[in-house]
């Protein structure tokens, strides 16, 4: 779940955030949550580990960010290869 997040901030790095709506879409499209409550459950975890932020988008949609810089995020990334 936190890959399909990292990947799409390096993918759209001029993007403010991924929506939660089409974070949720993303990740029920690739069977990694069966539910919204799932998915919410995992972001809590996220957040309390400050490896996910959420903030209000300027059309009022929530928007998940990884609080890393790219090189950062790459790096991380590159660590849950096996």
């Amino acid at each position: 779940i936190f890959r399909l997040l990292a990947e799409h901030q390096l993918e759209n790095q001029d993007s403010q955030g991924m929506p939660l709506d089409m974070f949720y879409a993303a990740c029920r499209e690739q069977f990694l949550v069966s539910s919204e409550v799932t998915l919410r459950v995992h972001l809590t975890e996220f957040t309390d580990h400050e490896l996910v932020r959420s903030k209000r988008g300027v059309d009022g949609r929530d928007l998940l960010v990884v609080p890393l810089n790219a090189d950062a995020l790459r790096a991380l990334l590159k660590e849950f290869d096996p």
